[in-house]
């Protein structure tokens, strides 16, 4: 999938900014988001929850880190680490269910509908099914700058199971998802042809987001694990 022209993008965005207006509605302000991998297959629990503390710390151009989409949180539960300041979605009902999670600050939005959604068969002896964390995102509710959005977060399979990343990422492209946060296991290059979004990338971290949204540069941010974290900050 190719990048669309960019006056369709200029297209889209406007009609969208346009509606808003109609409705008596601003432009809403500047969403801050973190992509972390957490480290808990190889770190253990300790460092895991220490990563995703300094992630909740995290500043991205001059914003509060205020949306985080997690993955490799399979032994800690990421709503005790956070507290009560956020709302998560973190399913751990089923073990292979609970690598990916999702988190906003209360004071900026909360998770609607968030559920888990299958995303890729096991490979037997190899690697576990993977799944996609998805939720409605609303966000700044009670304001004339309320927005809402699509978002998910996950973990591709990696190399040894590079038979399952198409299935994977065709899973993620049929969620229809407006931003996903994912350890992507490749580069931009391959998440952008797999899912024709806009991929702000640090190395085979990213965030992926619809082209009509604008957002900032990425960064790179040191949580303190193997994988510099991602932020963007959407600017709708």
């Amino acid at each position: 999938m190719r990048r669309p022209a960019v006056r369709w993008i200029r297209n889209r965005r406007r009609r969208w900014l346009r509606e808003r207006r109609a409705l008596g509605l601003e432009r809403p302000l500047p969403l801050a988001v973190l992509e972390v991998n957490c480290m808990s297959i190889s770190a253990g629990p300790a460092r895991s929850k220490e990563i995703l503390e300094r992630a909740a710390k995290a500043v991205v151009h001059g914003h509060r880190v205020d949306y985080i989409l997690g993955c490799e949180a399979d032994d800690f539960d990421a709503a005790t680490v956070l507290g009560s300041g956020w709302d998560v979605h973190h399913d751990q009902t089923h073990p292979d269910k609970d690598g990916s999670f999702q988190a906003i600050r209360k004071t900026r939005g909360r998770l609607r509908d968030a559920h888990a959604v299958h995303a890729s068969a096991p490979l037997p002896g190899v690697l576990p099914a993977r799944w996609l964390s998805v939720a409605h995102v609303d966000v700044d509710m009670e304001t004339p700058r309320r927005w809402s959005f699509n978002g998910g977060s996950g973990h591709a399979p990696p190399m040894r199971a590079w038979a399952r990343w198409p299935q994977y990422m065709g899973s993620a492209r049929a969620a229809r998802l407006d931003v996903l946060g994912a350890d992507f296991n490749k580069l931009a290059g391959a998440v952008l042809a797999a899912l024709g979004r806009r991929v702000s990338a640090i190395h085979i971290l990213a965030v992926a987001t619809r082209w009509w949204i604008p957002t900032s540069r990425p960064v790179a941010i040191d949580v303190g694990g193997d994988h510099l974290a991602v932020g963007i900050v959407l600017l709708p």
